[in-house]
């Protein structure tokens, strides 16, 4: 895993997020923003947006704008406490200055 600062972002660079350091999966262009795609369970709280992330050399990289949603496995409505009817996309949209 790569932990000192990096540019050009790339996959396997060392993130921190407020609960964790997780790993850039994914550099991306999304509706012409360009970011990185990251786990969704790095962001420490579900479904929110507004995050900072920073490398560990605390270098800031961007603010989670995207997360993934909770989408319905069986055509029911999605209930948290009961992960058999539903599942989670792990994944959350972090918009960058600079890739």
């Amino acid at each position: 895993m790569l932990t000192g600062k990096v540019r050009p972002l790339q996959a396997g660079t060392q993130i921190g997020l407020a609960s964790a350091n997780c790993s850039i999966g994914y550099t991306a262009n999304v509706n012409a923003f360009y970011g990185i795609i990251t786990a969704n369970h790095c962001i420490g709280i579900a479904n929110v947006t507004g995050i900072n992330v920073y490398q560990p050399s605390s270098d800031f990289i961007g603010t989670v704008t995207r997360v993934s949603p909770t989408i319905p496995f069986n055509g029911t409505t999605c209930n948290n406490s009961d992960r058999l009817t539903c599942m989670l996309v792990d994944a959350a949209f972090v918009t960058t200055r600079d890739l």
